[in-house]
This record gives C-alpha cells, sequence and structure tokens, in this order.
C-alpha cells in the first residue's frame, strides 16, 4: 500500500494518476472495435462466425450457435443432485429478493386534470454475457437472469465463450 501525505505537493499529479488508472485511449482499436460491430449488424451471423473463427479459433455455424436441447438435457442430468439443490435453492432465494424490489404501475390525475403516473413494463429481451473457461461461475447466470425472469422478461438470451476444450483441440 502507498501512503500519500496530503501535504505534498505532487499530490495532484499522484491523485490524477490513480484516477485515470485503467484508462485506454487507442484509436485504433475504437476504429476496430467500431468495424466489427458495424460488420456483424449488416453481416449478421455470417461475420459472426468469422470473428469467432479469428479470434476464438471456433467453427461456428448456424446449427451449433446455440445449444441444442438435448446437450442441454444432458448437462443438466450429469448434475449431481446435491449440485442441482444448491443452484435451485440459490435461484429462489435471488428470486424472493426481487419478488421484493417489484413496483407496480400507478397514475393520478391532478388538480388540473392532467393525467400522470409511472408505467412499468418489463423489457422483451435481455442478453446475458457469463464468462467461460476454467472457472465458471453459475452464480453469475442465477444474478442475471432469475431477476429478468422475475421481472416478466420474455426472452433471455445467455451467451458465453467456447469452452476452453474447443480451443484447445
Amino acid at each position: 500500500m502507498r501512503i500519500i501525505d496530503a501535504r505534498d505537493i505532487l499530490l495532484e499529479d499522484e491523485l490524477r494518476r490513480i484516477r485515470d488508472r485503467g484508462k485506454f485511449d487507442d484509436q485504433s482499436v475504437g476504429d476496430a472495435v467500431r468495424t466489427i460491430i458495424h460488420d456483424v449488424a449488416t453481416r449478421g451471423n455470417e461475420a459472426l462466425f468469422e470473428y469467432t473463427k479469428k479470434f476464438d479459433g471456433v467453427s461456428l455455424s448456424d446449427e451449433t450457435v446455440e445449444v441444442a436441447e438435448d446437450e442441454m438435457n444432458d448437462a443438466l442430468a450429469a448434475l449431481s443432485p446435491a449440485d442441482r439443490r444448491v443452484l435451485e435453492t440459490a435461484a429462489e432465494r435471488i428470486g424472493a429478493f426481487h419478488r421484493k424490489q417489484l413496483t407496480d404501475s400507478w397514475s393520478y390525475t391532478d388538480e388540473d386534470g392532467v393525467e400522470l403516473g409511472q408505467v412499468i413494463r418489463p423489457l422483451k429481451k435481455v442478453g446475458i454475457y457469463t464468462p467461460g473457461g476454467r472457472a465458471p461461475y453459475p452464480s453469475t447466470v442465477l444474478m442475471a437472469a432469475v431477476p429478468a425472469q422475475v421481472a416478466g422478461v420474455d426472452e433471455i438470451i445467455l451467451v458465453t465463450p467456447p469452452l476452453m476444450e474447443r480451443l484447445i483441440n
């Protein structure tokens, strides 16, 4: 730990260094990201699959980009009963907490006859990113997906990087 003396004449420089740490200002990176976003927006999955092959070394197609239902069922069946209970209990507790946060729509008419209020409605679709790799965190999925379910989101799409085994092979 570094101790900074507030009487130090270089205090302002040190505070600026701390405040600005982690900033990255490289126009070429921003330009590359904008190009990729535009390319995927215009060419869709074709561009997405090309970038996945280029950056992740994984070949995807329309048939393989989404986990098949039988793969999900196999993964669920491979889960130990104890682990499944832990995840279900966590989901129930997270859901109970977020149900307490639900707010209803409301309105009233003021003295001038103007109707005022607030309309609460869930998003139709939510995208969730969850880290993958050697240390997957089911808590990330639970803490993002369960609140979306409680809120009444119609469609929840989960994305994750390719499995490490696919990258190694």
